[in-house]
């Protein structure tokens, strides 16, 4: 049987070749599938998302067929839908154009989908675009603002291509006592269909939440952070002392009343929340110092205030780890320092402008000397690299009057240096050579904060962000307060006011024009966050 069939097979296949020769004599009409072509439409990335501010959206695509341009005369031969995918199918309109659709999306970005099917055939045509759901407060700087003991926060919002200043944006009264404002890019929202970010308000009297519209609930316990806390974890009388979030990162680090708290190192019913303090070191818990710092959201440092010691945390870490160099013997030993701290800092990762991440240690010793630690983080958990190490003044002329500075800053595209403010006046201290300059003179007015922003370019249109920057706030003996970006420079060059590129209008807001209180704080708040 197996002989019949393998000497059957070639016979098969020299039939089937021969037909292949035939001429086709047959008389067939074929029908042709309109293909749909699609112009005049938005492209698709979201670097070019449309901003929708009124809540109504126009686009009016051009449709052409095989047979010619689809019109309202013919365009009933084809079904239209545009929708939003997000945990379902969102249908916004059926119709071929839409004009003046109110678009129904929450603050962000978001892709619309756009098909057109022939009704005869069931063949469609897929495209898509991105719209960016702003409003007058979705972008610009929230400013922070101590008056008398009272907390407000104001507004410079980005739109119609300039800052426009919103007195009590927040429009609810805040606990007292502000110090700190900052956009935390991680926190969940339960009660906001899980939106992502919030910004915190940290004052001596209590730690809130604002959401992405900028309100305030008291009444709300989601608007409190101990919220955020893995239930019965809170602390009583829970304030915080300081939030460090990297915008990038799922991981952030808080301080409070001593204890350091990370978020995300345990899930909770598919949230991340706050856990228990992970200030131990070898099974024993020490006081954190309030300045613990971050350069790229996955590796934090922390000071011990009560041995005088460096150690390291990873966002996922229980416990802090001992710092290990590439020094070999390292320029200083970082345990049992004897020094008190003063200030840290830290460069952020922007490796696209050739920087590499740094943190800087001030300390002071009892002999009231002034000592600078310049480090250099490994990657993950490899071994830190120490760059400077040196008491202020034993090389260069040091840097004049630290011992009365009130506000230091470190940061941008010139990391050799640490900046700190004495009353109105701005010093540059050059880490390398122990050289100070003035660079910024705001006599009679006192500086109040200071801090490199990131105000975003995408939005703005200004190039120029966190490195190349600083922004500086400062206040009037009538405790009426002022606000400049500032250009910085890598030689011994003063500050000069940033003028947008875009409007051409000087990045200043001063006390003569404008309501600020004693500005104490200040972070941008960006739309993409929601």
């Amino acid at each position: 049987m197996k002989k019949f069939i393998y000497s059957l097979f070639p016979a098969v296949m020299a039939f089937l070749l021969l037909q292949g020769c035939y001429k086709d004599l047959g008389n067939y009409e074929y029908q042709v599938i309109n293909g749909i072509e699609i112009s005049n439409f938005p492209p698709p990335e979201t670097s070019n998302a449309i901003s929708v501010m009124t809540g109504l959206i126009t686009v009016e695509p051009t449709l052409r067929d095989s047979l010619g341009l689809i019109t309202a005369e013919n365009e009933d031969r084809y079904n239209y839908l545009w929708y939003t995918f997000g945990s379902k199918i969102d249908t916004m309109s059926t119709t071929r154009q839409l004009v003046d659709q109110p678009v129904g999306l929450p603050l962000g970005t978001h892709k619309i989908y756009y098909r057109v099917t022939e009704k005869s055939t069931s063949v469609f045509k897929d495209t898509s675009f991105y719209v960016r759901i702003s409003t007058t407060i979705s972008d610009g700087f929230l400013v922070l603002n101590d008056i008398s003991g009272k907390t407000r926060v104001d507004m410079l919002s980005w739109y119609d291509n300039t800052f426009n200043h919103i007195t009590d944006v927040v429009g609810s009264p805040l606990p007292d006592n502000p110090f700190k404002i900052v956009l935390n890019m991680n926190i969940i929202w339960p009660r906001l269909n899980l939106q992502r970010a919030a910004i915190h308000v940290l004052t001596k009297s209590g730690s809130v939440k604002l959401d992405p519209d900028l309100a305030y609930k008291a009444d709300d316990p989601g608007y409190n952070a101990t919220w955020d806390f893995v239930p019965g974890t809170a602390p009583s009388n829970f304030i915080a002392d300081n939030l460090i979030s990297y915008q990038t990162q799922s991981y952030n680090a808080m301080v409070s009343q001593g204890n350091l708290y990370i978020y995300g190192s345990m899930n909770t019913m598919l949230y991340r929340r706050w856990n228990f303090p992970a200030n131990f070191r070898d099974k024993k818990q020490f006081t954190a110092s309030s300045q613990c710092v971050t350069a790229n959201g996955a590796r934090y440092l922390i000071f011990d205030e009560d041995n005088k010691s460096l150690y390291s945390i990873t966002t996922t870490g229980a416990a802090c780890d001992a710092l290990t160099f590439t020094n070999s013997p390292p320029l200083t030993p970082v345990t049992n320092m004897e020094k008190d701290l003063v200030f840290m800092g830290a460069t952020q990762n922007m490796a696209a402008q050739g920087l590499t991440l740094t943190y800087y240690v001030l300390l002071k010793d009892a002999s009231n000397d002034y000592w600078i630690l310049r480090m250099l983080p490994g990657a993950g958990s490899a071994a830190w690299t120490q760059e400077y190490w040196h008491k202020i003044g034993s090389k260069g002329t040091g840097a004049k009057d630290i011992d009365k500075a009130t506000v230091f800053a470190t940061g941008g595209q010139y990391n050799h240096s640490l900046y700190y403010a004495v009353e109105g006046k701005v010093y540059k201290y050059n880490i390398p050579d122990d050289n100070w300059f003035e660079v910024l003179d705001k006599t009679p007015e006192k500086v109040t904060y200071m801090d490199f922003n990131n105000y975003n370019a995408a939005v703005t249109g200004d190039a120029y962000t966190l490195y190349k920057s600083i922004t500086v706030a400062t206040v009037n003996d009538a405790g009426r307060g002022s606000l400049a970006v500032y250009d910085i420079y890598s030689d011994d060059t003063k500050w000069t006011v940033r003028t947008h590129p875009t409007n051409d209008q000087p990045m200043e807001w001063t006390s003569a024009n404008y309501n600020f209180g004693k500005i104490v704080s200040v972070c941008w708040k960006p739309n993409y966050a929601w």
